[in-house]
């Protein structure tokens, strides 16, 4: 027997085909219209098609694949889990991020970017990201920066008018639930834009 029914509800045109009592090689099929939209089975939902998400979007138990590939991880893929952008500044900026992390071990991947003005820059911008390693140890690590034109020497701070540095650090942590900040510390006289983006990897 083939059970079909319009839902009920704000959204006339939505049909349900195809499910059969005690039988678990039957499927669900969720139409709109004339298009059949997807189906249920035993196995979960499935998308034939291209599906166009307007809202906020959770999977509470990860990604399992992209085009088929097994991705692997706590999410599946990498996560922004915070980030940080501000105006053109020249003061120290404490903790521009500060992310409370879950309690449970993880690695991560700290990016930053420093824009110097065209001002006077004589003095240098230092960026620093604190937490907790996975042996449980306090870390505060001054992250190396690259200057724009991606020279082969890494700096240890962001100096001089009209260039811009990048920086990127990853790092696993411990599962003690410490939160990960970075700041960007000004010596001098110095004014940046600065970007910061921290990302869950697994």
């Amino acid at each position: 027997m083939t059970a079909s029914l319009v839902a009920a509800g704000p959204a006339p045109g939505i049909n349900f085909r195809g499910w059969r009592r005690n039988d678990p090689s039957s499927r669900l099929e969720v139409y709109y219209g004339s298009t059949l939209v997807g189906y249920f089975t035993s196995a979960g939902f499935t998308n034939p098609g291209t599906e166009t998400i307007t809202g906020a979007l959770t999977l509470t138990g990860g990604l399992a694949s992209v085009k088929g590939i097994t991705v692997t991880g706590a999410t599946g893929l990498a996560a922004v889990v915070a980030q940080a952008k501000t105006a053109s500044v020249a003061a120290t900026q404490t903790n521009l991020i500060n992310y409370a992390t879950p309690a449970v071990a993880g690695t991560y991947r700290f990016s930053v970017m420093v824009a110097n003005t065209a001002g006077t820059n004589t003095g240098s911008n230092t960026v620093t990201v604190v937490f907790t390693n996975a042996a449980g140890i306090a870390i505060t690590l001054t992250v190396p920066l690259d200057i724009n034109t991606f020279s082969a020497t890494w700096v240890a701070a962001a100096t001089g008018s009209s260039v811009s540095f990048q920086g990127t650090a990853t790092f696993s942590i411990d599962a003690s639930a410490t939160a990960i900040t970075a700041t960007s510390t000004v010596s001098g006289t110095t004014a940046a834009f600065i970007n910061m983006v921290l990302e869950q990897l697994a």
